[in-house]
């Protein structure tokens, strides 16, 4: 199953494989805070159980309900085809030109010209109280992922209704209601493998395995998850030197693996990945990425077949490969981000939220 890449995704959690772990003192349970746990159900087999968490997944949810309340932003030609995004100011509900999604160029309109798309209906807005952390426990066995628990734990029980009624409409999810402060929906082996389904219609392709880790990474994409096993594994690449030609006043280092950041027919070859992100008066201006490969050999293959995953990537050394955006680049791809709803803004908090979401990294520096 091919891989979103970064223009796709939104979300974000904390995943460890928890057979025999000694996280757990009681292996039969999963602790994910000091009030919240779930405990295996009775007579249910398994050979491999995965548990995911979010803190902070209440901002994402509010995010997204508050999306239906604003136009449009997109452009598309007469036969309906996406072609571009408008630069849109939710002050005043105009667009002031736009950007072309084929080749990046931007067309500002005359003073006077620009598009009315509308000021965002605030009618639609909401505010979720309190915080909303997301809680999910993945259970497989024999190659097959048989049953999931997702729990949504509120600090503030007022939000209830409107974290049901939010995640049914913008995730399609129907929860039940343990008490006025945890919800959970079940999932059963056919409710799972109906997802494995939708997923394979939606993008064209087959999984080759439907076991807990696969139904995992598909939890990953939708509600936003990166693996965690009590502490960051993934040391950063060494050899980098903060940039001269930039100037910045934050850097934030971030570390994870590096399969999501190529196609699938390259995870092997691939063993880690660190970014280097610089900000300046609160935004985003540069990302380094090194992409650490499996053997001289795995980077030949990278490098040769670069145009098929990143055509920016440069080798710096026998396994180590690096993509710079900066300048000019970065600011056409965070607007690309903005456009397509990945990012709120040109902040740096945005950008690492975007960049732990797609890559599931963890902030490792900063």
């Amino acid at each position: 199953m091919k891989k979103l890449l970064k223009i796709v995704a939104l979300l974000l959690g904390v995943l460890f494989v928890c057979t025999g772990c000694s996280l757990f003192s009681d292996n039969s349970v999963v602790k994910f805070d000091d009030t919240h746990s779930h405990k295996d159900p009775k007579g249910l087999k398994y050979d491999e159980r995965i548990a995911l968490s979010k803190e902070d997944f209440g901002s994402d949810l509010e995010y997204m309900i508050n999306q239906s309340a604003y136009p449009d932003t997109m452009m598309y030609d007469d036969d309906g085809n996406m072609i571009g995004m408008y630069d849109y100011d939710a002050e005043t509900g105009f667009a002031k030109g736009w950007t072309n999604i084929q080749d990046g160029t931007y067309t500002a309109y005359a003073e006077g010209e620009e598009v009315d798309l509308g000021k965002p209906d605030e009618s639609k807005m909401v505010t979720i109280p309190g915080t909303v952390t997301a809680g999910f426990v993945v259970y497989g066995n024999k190659e097959n992922a048989v049953a999931a628990y997702l729990y949504f734990y509120l600090s503030d029980a007022s939000a209830k209704d409107m974290v049901v009624s939010g995640m049914s409409e913008q995730y399609g999810l129907t929860l039940t209601a343990e008490s006025d402060t945890v919800l959970v929906c079940e999932q059963d082996e056919a409710y799972i493998a109906d997802q494995f389904t939708q997923e394979e219609q939606a993008y064209g392709s087959t999984f080759d395995k439907k076991d807990a880790s696969a139904y995992a990474d598909i939890l990953k994409q939708i509600y936003g998850v990166r693996e965690y096993t009590g502490k960051n594994a993934y040391k950063p690449y060494a050899g980098h030197e903060d940039p001269t030609d930039i100037e910045f006043d934050q850097r934030v280092v971030l570390t994870g693996p590096a399969t999501a950041a190529v196609q699938e027919e390259y995870e092997d070859d691939v063993t880690s990945m660190t970014e280097y992100v610089y900000g300046r008066d609160g935004n985003v201006v540069a990302d380094y990425t090194y992409i650490e490969c499996a053997s001289k050999d795995s980077a030949d293959k990278l490098i040769n077949e670069k145009d098929k995953w990143n055509k920016n990537a440069v080798r710096v050394s026998d396994t180590v490969i690096q993509i710079v955006v900066s300048g000019k680049d970065m600011e056409d791809e965070v607007t690309a981000y903005i456009g397509y709803n990945v990012m709120k803004d040109r902040s740096m908090d945005e950008y690492i939220r975007m960049v732990e979401e797609t890559f599931f990294t963890t902030v490792y520096e900063e």
